[in-house]
């Protein structure tokens, strides 16, 4: 199967960016502000070819498609209120966020980053998104600046898949400008084809309760809320990170299976008894192409049951019922590298 850029992004799980300025309202020399929604242009997808990645000057890896970052300004529309035709101004500037679909081959710096915000802990990054062409000889160069990771989104893992996996990251820099593009981007070695990773290649674990015949898993995002702080004497707004925000896990398995889930089930939601003590742990292990090597684990903490049914029948396919079971997360943690 041919990827394109675009298709790739929908199967990481990745819905096109645009950032949008909320309306607001002015007086001005006693005319009249006509609020509009001020919305950015469409984020422009990076043309064919190869994307690297650096962080603090330091090359980190290759990653398989990327967009955004560009700047933009809103436009703030004025009424003279002398009959006058209105005028138009340029307002505050803003950065379309950075989307980066990522191989599981990135190195531990680029991992320690994502696993500080999936953890409760971001921490602001300068780096540079680097783009080549078919030859790896670099044609342009986006360095962002203060950038905080926004989203780390998990695909949807299937047993039955035969696509290849990536995480999906999301930045939001203070600001961005293009640098001198010069040299090549190194081509990728072996190292990088032992670790991918396809999307059903995997494990879960949900504290005692079975999980051997999980064969699906609904994609998730987890997500940083980041808030602007401006001065009057800043051209671009400081980001400051706010709550952190955990998906629900959405789990498909055979009904063979059932009992114990609708125990767990019966005795959380039923009869009432969720305190904390009855929550579980679980993790998610992405495994290599042996099905033993662990890449990637991302690790749940405090988890509860509430909804357990049926999952639809597909009338075309096998006679085979599951169920699927959603569970809350309150806390993850992600650790990508030889964990074995």
């Amino acid at each position: 199967m041919a990827y394109t850029r675009r298709s790739l992004l929908k199967s990481a799980g990745v819905t096109a960016v645009v950032a949008s300025a909320a309306p607001f309202s002015l007086a001005v020399g006693g005319g009249n502000f006509a609020p509009a929604v001020q919305a950015a242009p469409p984020p422009r997808v990076f043309g064919a070819g190869h994307f690297g990645l650096e962080l603090k000057g330091t090359p980190v890896g290759a990653v398989v498609a990327a967009e955004g970052g560009n700047v933009f300004a809103d436009v703030v529309q004025f009424f003279p209120g002398d009959g006058n035709p209105p005028t138009k101004q340029l307002g505050s500037l803003h950065h379309e966020p950075i989307t980066l679909v990522c191989p599981l081959s990135m190195e531990p710096a680029f991992w320690d980053w994502v696993g500080h915000m999936v953890a409760g802990d971001p921490a602001s990054m300068d780096g540079a998104l680097v783009m080549a062409d078919a030859n790896y000889n670099v044609v342009r160069r986006m360095e962002f600046h203060h950038a905080l990771i926004t989203e780390v989104g998990i695909p949807g893992l299937d047993a039955s898949s035969k696509e290849p996996g990536y995480i999906t990251v999301v930045l939001q820099p203070e600001w961005t400008e293009l640098g001198a593009a010069s040299g090549e981007l190194p081509k990728p070695g072996g190292a990088a084809k032992q670790k991918l990773w396809q999307a059903s290649n995997f494990r879960v674990s949900v504290g005692d309760l079975p999980c051997g015949r999980v064969s699906k898993i609904d994609s998730f995002v987890i997500k940083q809320t980041v808030a602007e702080y401006r001065d009057g004497g800043q051209r671009f707004p400081q980001l400051i990170p706010g709550k952190l925000e955990f998906p629900n896990l959405v789990l498909t398995f055979h009904s063979i299976d059932r009992d114990p889930w609708q125990a767990f089930f019966d005795d959380f939601v039923i009869q009432g008894n969720n305190g904390q003590g009855s929550e579980l742990q679980g993790a998610l292990e992405l495994l290599g192409p042996d099905l033993k090597s662990v890449l990637g684990r991302l690790e749940f903490d405090y988890v509860g049951i509430f909804r357990l049914a049926p999952d639809e029948v597909d009338p075309v396919g096998p006679n085979i019922q599951r169920f699927r079971v959603d569970l809350y997360v309150e806390r993850n943690r992600l650790f990508v590298g030889n964990l074995n």
